[in-house]
């Protein structure tokens, strides 16, 4: 019992010195040792899933992806693959995270909803034909109408009213595109999660 606190110091001491070595190897970033890491861990992946340990599986198959993006762009020669790993990253987890997918389909939802209460839509009962009308005439939604609008535009409906000012169509054009792209992500996610 008396030698129990020079046990706990040497074990911190023996922490503390793993931890920096750790990270002075780290700090050398070696493309090569995130490649070799990546695949190890996507065939550990694979084993895991044989082995019918699938939380594993997709654990260690979200860490094969973040060693890839952490490999960098020019290791892999091009740039639009590194943004591609990011965005895949953050919008659902690389396809295994639901939780995150579904949430950002929620704020997608929310923030073009919120855009739709400010900027200029035509409304059906209007008079004055479309040629006639300038972007001022374009009157925002209310905020509940702005959000069931933007479920609709989500679900690729066409409500009404059209929108009529350049912001209006561009937010329109923007989340008829992000909209569905991140309901797949979220129906990607739900089918790994469920297919074990």
């Amino acid at each position: 019992m008396f030698g129990d606190q020079v046990a706990v110091e040497e074990l911190k001491e023996e922490e503390v010195e793993a931890a920096r070595i750790e990270a002075s190897e780290l700090n050398q970033k070696d493309p090569r040792f995130y490649r070799l890491l990546s695949i190890a861990c996507r065939q550990l992946a694979v084993n895991a899933e044989e082995n019918h340990r699938y939380d594993q599986a997709s654990d260690l198959r979200f860490w094969s992806m973040e060693l890839q993006r952490k490999e960098g762009w020019r290791a892999r020669g091009r740039l639009t693959i590194g943004i591609l790993h990011s965005l895949y990253r953050y919008l659902s987890g690389y396809g295994e995270e639901i939780l995150r997918a579904f949430l950002m389909l929620v704020a997608i939802l929310l923030l073009f909803a919120f855009l739709y209460t400010r900027v200029g839509f035509v409304h059906p009962l209007s008079t004055a034909p479309a040629a006639t009308l300038s972007n001022e005439l374009g009157q925002p939604q209310k905020p509940t109408k702005a959000l069931a609008y933007s479920l609709a535009v989500i679900t690729l409906q066409r409500p009404d009213p059209r929108p009529l000012t350049t912001a209006a169509w561009f937010a329109v054009l923007a989340e008829t595109i992000l909209g569905p792209i991140q309901a797949a992500l979220l129906i990607l996610a739900v089918r790994r999660r469920f297919m074990r």
